[in-house]
Formats: structure tokens, C-alpha cells, sequence
């Protein structure tokens, strides 16, 4: 199976190029989205031979995600924000369903998200309670985003 990743940024310098050696360990090809990025973000994310850069204005997270998402090569679509990076245990699993599948078992498949600011863990950032759970993986062939956060089945 074939995976696209991709990464909506503006002026992500701090975190992409992290994010970017973790997913090449799993991704066929990383997609950056960017939306007008004046750091040093497309220098560094340009480094790694997996990476394809497109630019789009930002008008909202809901286009941004449709739109990258189309443009990924593969039906099989990994995404991260640019300030998440990936650990050992998300990558290993993103590699056993690789493995495993000629394509996507499941529509969509959420990941438990645990947040930290300023280096310590978040329990709570009300109304949301942390850890959550976030579809990142998905087959675009079924699954959209319907609003700024929620991803909507198209067909089961």
C-alpha cells in the first residue's frame, strides 16, 4: 500500500523538519501545503527528496485539508498539524498497516492524541479532554472534511 502524508504550514520552521524525518520512515510521499510561509519552513522541508511543496492562500482549515488531500498522490492519506510530531509508536503502526494492506481496511482510523504545552502534559482544555482521539489516517475515496474539524463519511 502507498501512503501520502501531508502538513498544512505557515512559517513552521520550528517543528517541520522533525516532522518531516519521522514521516519519511513511513510515507511514500509527504505533502506540504503551505500558505505563504516567510521563515525558513519550504528551505528546510525541501531537504528531503519525499517531499512535494504546493502553496495555497489560506481561507480556512476545511479547504486547506480538501485541497491537500486531493492533491496527494494515494488514496491512503496521513495528515499531522506542523506542530505534532509523530512518536515510534504512531510510525510503527502507520508501518504494520502498510504491511498488512493492499489498501485501507477501514474508511478512517483516529489516533490518541496527547497534548503539551510548554512541556507538560494537558489533561484538559475545555471542552475538550486529553488525551483525545482524531482521525488522521483515512482513504480519500470516502472521506471529507465537512467543517474546520470534523471529517464526514461521503460513502459507506
Amino acid at each position: 500500500m502507498k501512503l501520502s502524508a501531508y502538513i498544512l504550514t505557515y512559517n513552521s520552521e520550528r517543528y517541520i523538519g522533525e516532522i518531516i524525518d519521522k514521516l519519511s520512515c513511513v510515507a511514500d510521499e509527504i505533502l506540504i501545503l503551505d500558505s505563504g510561509s516567510t521563515d525558513s519552513t519550504i528551505n528546510i522541508a525541501s531537504q528531503s527528496p519525499k517531499v512535494v511543496i504546493c502553496y495555497r492562500s489560506f481561507d480556512n482549515f476545511k479547504e486547506q485539508r480538501n485541497y491537500a488531500a486531493m492533491k496527494c498522490a494515494y488514496n491512503a492519506v496521513f495528515f499531522v498539524d506542523s506542530d505534532e510530531i509523530p512518536d515510534k509508536e504512531l510510525i510503527n503502526s502507520l508501518k504494520k498497516i502498510k504491511e498488512e494492506q493492499n489498501e485501507l481496511k477501514l474508511k478512517a482510523y483516529s489516533v490518541k492524541r496527547q497534548w503539551e504545552v510548554l512541556g507538560r502534559s494537558v489533561h484538559a482544555i475545555y471542552p475538550v479532554v486529553c488525551p483525545d482521539n482524531v482521525v488522521r489516517l483515512f482513504d480519500r475515496r470516502y472521506v471529507s472534511f465537512a467543517d474546520n474539524s470534523n471529517i464526514v463519511l461521503l460513502r459507506i
